[in-house]
């Protein structure tokens, strides 16, 4: 009973997205100095929230926590399937959701090495992924939809220019 009774403790998710094993990477993070201090969400989604987080050096930067218990993994399974790169994952949620976030991360790298314009990724591990803050102030920056146009053409020429270069330089081709 004393075994059950903590698995059951291990699985329990506080908030949606910090159970036991989530918590140990966010302190692993916090050890190794990438982090100082989990500040508050910026954004909340299906398959993953995003917090405002302080490293020592007092830089601002996102940790992105994807959801282990909730998530939608049959989508992720689908976008992983096939890429040469991600042909070991077994068919479990957990693990599903660590290569999805290593995915992210890689596809980050790639196109920030290729100059598009993506937050730099800075580290990951399991379901948590650190990059740069891409805001001011403590707030995210807006949504391409939420942002406010002076120039539309010109607007649709950039975000055209930043597809080409993360097809043709990175080869990722983002949906």
């Amino acid at each position: 009973t004393e075994a059950r009774r903590r698995d059951s403790d291990d699985r329990k998710t506080l908030d949606e997205v910090f159970d036991r094993a989530t918590l140990l990477v966010l302190y692993k993070f916090i050890s190794n100095g990438y982090i100082e201090t989990l500040d508050y969400p910026v954004s909340t989604g299906k398959e993953a929230n995003v917090f405002h987080a302080t490293t020592p050096q007092g830089d601002a930067v996102a940790v992105k926590i994807f959801r282990t218990n909730t998530a939608t993994f049959r989508s992720f399974m689908t976008y992983i399937a096939g890429d040469p790169r991600f042909g070991h994952v077994r068919p479990n949620r957990r693990d599903i959701v660590y290569v999805w976030a290593q995915k992210e991360y890689k596809n980050l790298q790639r196109y920030f090495e290729a100059g598009v314009r993506v937050p730099n990724p800075i580290a990951w591990r399991e379901n948590v992924l650190i990059m740069d803050f891409i805001g001011s102030e403590g707030a995210p920056a807006p949504r391409l939809k939420d942002a406010p146009l002076d120039d539309a053409a010109k607007a649709y020429e950039d975000l055209v220019a930043q597809y080409r270069l993360g097809s043709e330089t990175a080869g990722l081709v983002h949906g």
